[in-house]
Parts: C-alpha cells; structure tokens; sequence
C-alpha cells in the first residue's frame, strides 16, 4: 500500500536549539522529532509516494501521529482553508454592579447602554454557529443582570447546539432559581475572584464582597453546576498562587488564571498593579515547574505552535452593542471588524481588519521575529503589545514570562530527544 502525504498550508517546521520540531499552527499541534524521525520526515515530504510496508514500527507511529494531530494529510483529500471560530465572547450587557480596576470591558457606555434584545442575541449566535462555533463565552457587564439569561443560554445549547456554553460572572448577585433553570444548558460558570481569603480578601474589586463570592461559588456547585474561579495576576498577588490553588481545592473546583492587561481607559489606575521583569520571571519560573501536572491553567501559556495569538483568527469578541472585535482584550473602534447587528458575520469576517488580524504573523513582529521560541510563543497577546507600546507588532509586555516558560519547556524536549536518540 503506498500514501503520499503533504503537509498543510499551515504546517511548519523549525528547530530551537537542535531540537527539530513540526506542527500546525492552525491547530496548535506539534511533535518533536528524533534525528532519525527529522530523517523520515524530509523524505516522506519530499513529493514521492511511500510504501507502507517498508516503513518500521517508528516510522509508522510517527506517521500516524502526523495524521492524528493534522499536521501533514493524505494527498488525495481536498483540504479546504476556511474561516472557522473555535471561540466566541459575546458580551451580552454593558451593565455591571461593580467597579473593578482593570475591567477589560468597561467603557463610557457602561451602565447607560440599552442592551440588545433577546432576538438579535439569538440572531448572533445562529450567524456565530454558520462558523463552526465550538465555545460560547458569554460575559458582560455581568451577565446574570439581564432578566432572560435562561432563555438565551437554552437557545443557544438545545437550539443552535453550541458544544460549551459558558458564563463568566463576578458572583455577587446570582439567585438560586436562575442556576436551576440555566443548569441543563451550561457547561459552568466561571467565578472571578480577587482576593484567597478574608485577610487578602481585595486588590482589584470592590471591598466586602469576598465572603458573598464565596457562598455563590457553593450555590453554584449545589445546583449540579461546575465552577472555574478566575483570579487575575498580577503584582499584589503574584506570589500568592499556591493560595489561589489551596481556595479551589477546599471549594472543589477548577482555577484558571488571567493576566492583568491594561487599556487605555485604565491605564492610570493599574500602575500599581503591573508586575516588574523579576516578578513576571518568577512566574515564568513558577509555571514551568507546573508543567505535566494539570493544577492549573494561565492565559497565554501552552505547549503548542503558534504563529500569532488567536485574535482575529479562531477568536472573535462580540460588544454588547453588537460591534465585532478580534478578542475581548481588544474592543478597540479602530480595530472593530464591523456590527453583526446589521451585517452579516460573513461580511464582517471578509472586513480588513479582519483579514489583517488572520495574516499576523510573529515573523512580521519586530522583537520577536529573531527570537528562538517565536513559533511556541507566537508573540504573546498582542493586546499587550498594543497597549504597551501602541502597535500590533510591539513585544508583549509579558514578553519575559513566556522566556523562562519556554526555555523550560525546551530543555523538556531536548531530554525527551536524547532518550529517543538512545532507543533508536
């Protein structure tokens, strides 16, 4: 039996301190190669059929690695480049009862906005659906302020069929009749938490509401629904993320941590909060050793090729007034592909900015294009970047994070290499 294989348009193949890798970057997926599997490679890309039976037992499960994680394809199958969206923000209120520093969202529309009505959110996510829709984040604001949560949540599980559903809410004011009713159509709820005890109860929200966070997490987890706390770090708390962990496990649920970014319109009252180049080491150092052993999750950090972030690309974020924006961290106007409330999403998604957030290419930023872990970082957020240094292509601001995280995850690879050099 003879199959040609080709790689997809988005494979690449690059090497980081003797370490040959290939990988998706579509997909994200990679596999590090043994010099005997770099061998195999060339000579199986190289244009000319391969006879299976000719190919060892190394050969073989390479090969099919290669076709399990889509990184190269069998020739005779058309593979189509289209448009598709892993994951969607959709904002669904500007309206929010609390006033956190930082807040991503937060405009001067906040509070004085009329949110959209339940028709065209259910518009929206039936034009988000033709995308191939895998993961609904809905966010506000705070969500649980609209009185029709439930609806949309049950149209867009029972309905359009979106794989994850999930709602992000600062828990301050969730009723127990509205998880019951939400329950059979969310994946969980995301809980954003400031502070991992009374003693270190604020830094970013408001004061006092630390013990309320907590008791809604327990109603949550009572009502049959999962839960993932959302701490944001960041210099106040940066050495404090054994605590964090110790909250979650005593509460049973999941953490995931976000990173502080700061816009334009917070700019002045982050200050304090910006973490400096040791403490943003540390972290890398932290995450590092973290690595294999599924305690946590941290945004921006994973194991995967990438040519950029995914803004703009598998990510798109929906403001409550319907304008569409590359991700959340970016409702910049300048930066807006359009408003699906009066577009279609496939005219939107056809928009130049839309086209130029999906042609970002770490090669094209200027600190990054010569750096060794480019393809694994992909640059970081280039909203940080953005922020920071008020261009696309600037360098993350978390740039030295992501450095000691790789360079980590790197010698990881280059032991794995050695021990397959050995066996073959």
């Amino acid at each position: 039996m003879r199959i040609k294989v080709v790689p997809y348009p988005t494979t690449i193949l690059f090497n980081i301190e003797g370490i040959d890798i290939i990988g998706n970057y579509k997909t994200g997926s990679m596999v590090g190669l043994s010099d005997k599997g770099f061998r195999f490679i060339r000579e199986a890309l190289n244009g000319e059929s391969i006879l299976i039976e000719d190919l060892d037992a190394d050969d073989i499960e390479l090969l099919k690695a290669l076709l399990k994680y889509e990184i190269v394809h069998d020739d005779s199958i058309h593979i189509e480049d289209k448009n598709e969206i892993d994951s969607a923000y959709l904002h669904i209120t500007n309206k929010c009862n609390l006033h956190c520093i930082g807040c991503y969202s937060r405009d001067n529309a906040r509070n004085r906005e009329e949110d959209l009505s339940l028709e065209t959110i259910n518009h929206i996510i039936e034009e988000l659906k033709k995308y191939s829709l895998k993961n609904l984040i809905i966010s506000g604001g705070e969500p649980f302020l609209r009185n029709d949560l439930d609806e949309i949540v049950k149209y867009a599980k029972e309905e359009i069929m979106v794989e994850k559903v999930v709602i992000i809410t600062n828990g301050t004011i969730i009723k127990e009749s509205v998880l019951y009713n939400i329950k059979p159509y969310v994946d969980y709820i995301a809980v954003s938490i400031d502070g991992f005890n009374e003693e270190n109860a604020t830094y970013l929200r408001d004061s006092g509401i630390f013990n309320k966070v907590i008791q809604t997490i327990k109603l949550i987890k009572s009502s049959g629904i999962s839960v993932n706390i959302l701490p944001t770090l960041h210099k106040k708390n940066i050495y404090h993320i054994e605590e964090y962990i110790k909250l979650a496990k005593s509460l049973n649920v999941s953490v995931s941590f976000s990173l502080l970014t700061c816009n334009f319109n917070n700019l002045k009252e982050c200050e304090d909060f910006v973490p400096s180049t040791s403490e943003l080491i540390y972290l890398g150092e932290y995450l590092s050793d973290k690595i294999g052993k599924n305690d946590i999750s941290v945004e921006n950090i994973s194991v995967e090729v990438k040519r950029s972030c995914e803004a703009g690309k598998k990510l798109i974020s929906i403001a409550a007034n319907g304008d569409v924006y590359p991700c959340h961290m970016l409702h910049v106007r300048e930066f807006s592909f359009g408003n699906i409330v009066n577009t279609s999403l496939e005219e939107i998604l056809n928009s130049s900015n839309a086209r130029k957030f999906r042609n970002l290419h770490v090669d094209d930023f200027k600190e990054c294009k010569n750096c060794k872990y480019r393809y694994l970082c992909g640059g970081g957020c280039r909203a940080n970047a953005f922020y920071s240094f008020y261009t696309l292509f600037g360098k993350d601001s978390y740039c030295s994070m992501y450095t000691e995280y790789y360079k980590y995850v790197v010698n990881i690879l280059k032991s794995l290499k050695r021990e397959k050099n050995k066996i073959v």
